[in-house]
């Protein structure tokens, strides 16, 4: 089973790695994602999208202490608030905000 990587601080400038307990994380949407001191990463991103012949992209916010546990999605506009967590596999929205200091589960996602 993967370690999840650690955030620690600064939102993404020109690159996105991350070195946490001697692993490294990269990630191409180091312009996309804003982490937050304490944000515990163990989920994936998809800061774009093609609908009808358009791309359409937005940043993807993971404010402090915030976690997104295995196999979970933040789509593109998606803020994960302090504290809150997401659950293995759920699937966050584009656009969606996920209040603090919650637990949520599932696809569509919902307050567990």
């Amino acid at each position: 089973m993967k370690r999840p990587i650690l955030a620690s601080g600064r939102s993404c400038q020109t690159s996105f790695c991350c070195r946490p307990q001697g692993r490294y994380c990269c990630s191409n949407y180091s312009d996309m994602l804003q982490l937050e001191d304490g944000a515990t990463i163990n989920g994936l991103f998809q800061a774009h999208s093609f609908e009808d012949r358009v791309l359409k992209t937005d940043l993807v916010f993971v404010r402090k202490g915030a976690t997104t546990s295995a196999g979970s999605v933040l789509l593109y506009g998606a803020a994960i608030a302090e504290g809150a967590t997401v659950t293995a596999n759920s699937v966050v929205m584009k656009g969606e905000g996920l209040l603090a200091n919650r637990t949520y589960e599932g696809c569509p996602i919902k307050e567990r």
